[in-house]
């Protein structure tokens, strides 16, 4: 009696002054007072006698005198009446522990959700934040997170696990209201994408900056759990905008980005105290997450500016950079590295060993062109990239002892000694193709694999590289004792004349064989000579 006369009285408030302009506005006040007076005159002849319609009474005004606010505007008011009215249900019957008014006020809130999706968004009218669109639908999302609230207390826990589900039910209602309640009112008065992306993340920042606050003041686990919806939003965010290839920082994104990693940061914070199980996962993915973004920052900009090529060296170097301040902050103990050193250490790892299979793909794929600046070899953007991809692997190992298998290398899925070998190869890959990219520049031979491949200049190009790496490679094994070293270097010039035999010699005559064969086994011999192989461990020991 107490909570239904009152919608059916307003509803036929309603049809009464459907026609009159802020007749509903003024009934709302009316009501307001009315209830009003009605506590206060109750509270004063009866006192804790009837404290509980005194409570009711005072529900009944506040939710008049809020829903009078959106009826100034216009006449959407059923649903947020509907919303409040629930809310002040909810709030009884958990005082009074009564599982259907409870459950009915769930049910009136879902509801009049439903009903207030089918009326027409103000699309502009009336003032930003103040119309009744926007009140509407943030009353919708406060009454159903109020309720949910309450469920969570120990009088809503008390009502069965029923009820629990029902909580949950009405916080989701309640979030999406309040995400959905921003972002229409957005796109409503921005007609700008850009603008409305920006406005939109910041937006989010300031609804996640709330959650985290009055979740730790109202201690509600579950409100914490909003905060960590904003990683995944982030990546989706970042790879439309890195799909129309464009700017992070352009239009408002100087100001959004920053502040939604800000907002990030204080959310891994909490992550750290209140999830520790989730924490490495969570830190892990937003530092590869947040490295990516300013790398493809860099490469934009740079690519705007002068090419692609140097694009992909401004995105390496700030890889680079990454793991450097990774490092430094594990070096110097502090947050966030301090909280999760293993793990930080394989994001440095899984960096490095990026940027190696990008230089390698980069290397095959791309001929590097250093517009504006003429090629030099050794001394162009590609090249830099390879050179700070193999400083940074050499540095990566150096970490780990030798014949250590790091439980973090990776995750602890892949072994130190197989890491070697991958930078190894990458190592020859990338160096033999800048090798063929300086040919391509300087002598003009098409970059096209075939055209490459049956260039007599890119062939013997690569036979004197791996015969420098061979001969490099044996001498100093012999120098040093090492024979591993020294049959690394063999194997190469096993290489050269392989391709002898395989490539170069095949369209040429006979006194052209000769002459190679003889220039090889000279070569050969002289290294044989100077260099022999070191003993083994076997016969040393």
């Amino acid at each position: 009696l107490v909570f239904g006369a009152p919608i059916v009285v307003f509803a036929i408030q309603a049809a009464l002054l459907r026609d009159t302009e802020y007749g509903l506005a003024v009934s709302s006040v009316v009501a307001a007072l009315f209830y009003a007076v009605g506590a206060s005159s109750l509270y004063r002849r009866k006192g804790p006698q009837v404290r509980l319609l005194v409570e009711c009474y005072l529900a009944l005004a506040v939710a008049f005198a809020v829903i009078a606010v959106p009826l100034a505007f216009d006449g959407r008011w059923t649903s947020a009446a509907w919303a409040l009215q629930g809310a002040a249900l909810a709030w009884i019957g958990i005082r009074q522990s009564r599982k259907l008014a409870t459950l009915a006020s769930t049910g009136l809130i879902l509801f009049s959700g439903l009903v207030f999706v089918f009326e027409p968004w103000h699309s502009g009218e009336g003032l930003p934040l103040l119309n009744s669109s926007v009140l509407g639908g943030l009353l919708i999302s406060l009454s159903a997170l109020f309720v949910a609230r309450r469920l969570d207390l120990p009088d809503g826990q008390a009502l069965g696990r029923g009820f629990s589900v029902a909580a949950a039910i009405l916080f989701g209602w309640g979030v999406l209201w309040w995400f959905g309640t921003a972002f229409n009112e957005i796109d409503a008065w921005l007609t700008n994408g850009d603008a409305e992306l920006h406005v939109s993340l910041l937006a989010g920042a300031t609804s996640m900056v709330l959650a985290l606050w009055l979740s730790q003041r109202m201690a509600w686990s579950r409100l914490f759990l909003v905060t960590l919806l904003l990683l995944p939003a982030i990546a989706y965010l970042a790879l439309d905008e890195a799909q129309l290839n464009v700017h992070y920082l352009f239009a408002l994104g100087w100001l959004a980005w920053p502040a939604v990693w800000l907002v990030q940061g204080a959310v891994l914070h909490r992550v750290d105290q209140d999830r520790p199980a989730l924490a490495p996962v969570w830190h892990v993915l937003s530092a590869l997450l947040l490295a990516a973004m300013v790398a493809l920052e860099a490469y934009w900009r740079l690519n705007d500016a002068l090419s692609s090529a140097w694009g992909w060296l401004g995105a390496a170097v700030v890889l680079g950079l990454a793991v450097q301040l990774i490092g430094q902050l594990g070096a110097r103990t502090l947050w966030p590295v301090r909280a999760h050193p293993e793990h930080y250490r394989s994001t440095m790892d899984f960096l490095v060993l990026s940027l190696v299979v990008g230089a390698a793909w980069l290397a095959l794929e791309r001929p590097g062109d250093p517009t504006p600046l003429t090629y030099l070899p050794l001394i162009n953007p590609f090249d830099g990239v390879m050179v700070l991809a193999g400083f940074l692997a050499i540095q990566g190992l150096r970490r780990y002892p030798a014949g250590q298998r790091p439980d973090t290398l990776l995750f602890g899925v892949v072994d130190t000694r197989f890491v070697g070998l991958l930078l190894a190869g990458g190592f020859l890959l990338i160096t033999s193709a800048a090798v063929v990219r300086a040919v391509h520049h300087l002598a003009g031979v098409p970059w096209a694999f075939n055209a490459l491949f049956d260039s007599v200049v890119v062939q013997s190009a690569l036979a004197i590289y791996w015969g420098l790496l061979g001969f490099i490679g044996m001498i100093w094994g012999a120098k040093n004792g090492s024979r591993q070293l020294w049959v690394v270097g063999a194997g190469f010039m096993a290489l050269v004349v392989l391709k002898l035999f395989l490539v170069d010699l095949g369209g040429t005559g006979t006194i052209a064989r000769i002459i190679s064969f003889i220039g090889i086994g000279a070569l050969l011999t002289v290294v044989g000579y100077f260099a022999p192989a070191p003993p083994s461990a076997r016969k040393t020991g």
